[in-house]
């Protein structure tokens, strides 16, 4: 027999069934993909994502329904209804699809949760709010960074004033007779909190949730199960294979939505970089003969004359178009600090910039947002920043995923943009690095953007990724050069 209650999908254990529990525990052992800087795959933990006492197996609630379908015994609490969760903003157009395919899955599918993927820009947190309105069930929104956890308590007092808002973080368990409770990932994890303070939600929404696949924020939804889960992300594939434990946490995409050409219509300016130097492009290795990534990033990061040839492309943007709004990033801080330096001494932008990366608190993230160029680390871009006036992105370090990075400068709308979205992107032209710069290229390929590749500042191809096969002749010039 099945059940479903606030530990999970339950499986009743039988004499007959044993080698079907063993089954479902061998699944449900995860073992990550671990690939380390150098490409290498080393051994990984293994960490259960199911509980179990003397009589049941509890599993994750959407791999339950997925595998043996709605429990025959439902215990799990709807939630307290919440009145004064009444919605008084507008979703656009585009925005209601992916909010309707959520509601449908949950009203008419018996599905009880589900992701809704969306590019960066497109409107996460009011579709999470509304949804939010739709249920009037007590809520509890969670994410793994503070500065997104104030973002949506802004959001909340905007869209919907009346709402009472609680909080659930280290010590603080600010609950009772709240609508919304804003929960840190890090505390839900790590902490054990009395079961009891999760009885009464009815909803949980979960930011950036591919992070919940990790082992340690994981436990999190050990400790409680909610019935109705909303995730939200742009990001749906982990590096590490992890996808299918979110999933089945929190139910399978309802609803993905990628870019386009004529939504974003953005010019990628790609630079390839080389020079013969062992400073530069010293090709390191590990003691098993793999490639060390970390020391290699670093090299390039800190090689002061490939920092100078990016300020030299800043300084070439603001003298054609001075007001372009600039997002530089970086794997690195101390880039960041040389590039800093190098926008000081030359007075660039009238030294408008700041800084947006990891420790720092609202406040200063707020005074940055309103600088013309900011510093900041992909971590910090890829979950989070919402400045919409940004239309420029300058890639400094060389990484391979940049959806989200580059989705940063694609929130203006269309019809109100002053210049078309700009991205810069460094391609290191030798090693494992080619491979990285590819795997971008293919990328801003994929979404129709237009790729103008650069050789020692010389335009050297133009791609209009344009499919019109009449208009190809005339639009599409492209020069061929062997580089290597």
């Amino acid at each position: 027999m099945t059940s479903l209650s606030n530990r999970g999908y339950g499986i009743k254990k039988t004499t007959d069934n044993i080698d079907l529990i063993n089954k479902i525990k061998k699944e449900l052992l995860i073992s990550p993909k671990n690939f380390n800087n150098s490409f290498a795959s080393s051994e990984t933990k293994e960490y259960p994502i199911y509980l179990e006492s003397d009589n049941k197996l509890y599993v994750p609630k959407c791999y339950g329904i997925e595998k043996f379908g709605f429990p025959v015994d439902d215990n799990l609490n709807s939630g307290v209804d919440c009145p004064l969760l009444e919605f008084s903003g507008k979703l656009r157009d585009i925005q209601q699809e992916p909010v309707n395919a959520f509601i449908d899955t949950v009203m008419n599918k018996n599905k009880l949760g589900g992701v809704i993927s969306v590019p960066c820009g497109f409107g996460k947190t009011i579709m999470a709010i509304y949804i939010a309105c739709y249920f009037k069930k007590k809520t509890l929104f969670i994410s793994h960074k503070d500065f997104l956890n104030e973002q949506f308590i802004n959001s909340i007092k905007l869209f919907v004033p009346e709402a009472r808002i609680g909080k659930i973080k280290q010590k603080i368990i600010d609950v009772n007779d709240k609508d919304i409770v804003i929960a840190t990932l890090q505390s839900l994890a790590m902490k054990d909190y009395d079961p009891k303070i999760f009885n009464d939600f009815g909803l949980v929404i979960i930011d950036e949730c591919h992070h919940i696949a990790s082992e340690v924020f994981s436990r999190a939804f050990r400790k409680m199960n909610i019935r109705i889960s909303l995730g939200l992300s742009a990001t749906l594939n982990r590096k590490d294979g992890l996808r299918k434990v979110f999933e089945w946490y929190l139910g399978k995409s309802v609803y993905k939505m990628k870019n386009n050409e004529k939504e974003c219509n953005m010019i990628v300016n790609v630079h390839k970089y080389f020079v013969h130097n062992l400073e530069y492009s010293y090709v390191k290795t590990m003691y098993n003969g793999t490639i060390n990534m970390v020391s290699m990033v670093n090299n390039v990061c800190n090689y002061k004359p490939r920092t100078i040839f990016i300020i030299n492309l800043l300084k070439e943007i603001l003298i054609n178009e001075k007001d372009r709004k600039i997002l530089i990033l970086s794997e690195r801080k101390n880039q960041l600090k040389d590039i800093e330096e190098l926008i000081k001494i030359d007075n660039i932008a009238s030294s408008s910039y700041g800084y947006y990366i990891g420790g720092m608190k609202m406040t200063d993230l707020d005074i940055s947002a309103t600088k013309q160029i900011i510093l900041a680390t992909y971590q910090m871009s890829s979950e989070g920043l919402n400045i919409p006036t940004l239309n420029t992105v300058i890639l400094a370090s060389p990484i391979s995923d940049i959806q989200q990075s580059v989705g940063r400068i694609l929130r203006e709308k269309k019809t109100e943009r002053k210049y078309i979205p700009l991205c810069i992107d460094i391609y290191d032209n030798f090693s494992i690095f080619k491979y990285k710069g590819n795997k971008r290229i293919n990328y801003y390929k994929s979404n129709g953007y237009i790729v103008k590749t650069y050789i020692d500042n010389e335009l050297v191809s133009v791609d209009n990724n344009d499919n019109d096969d009449d208009n190809n002749n005339d639009k599409k010039k492209c020069l061929f050069i062997d580089d290597e």
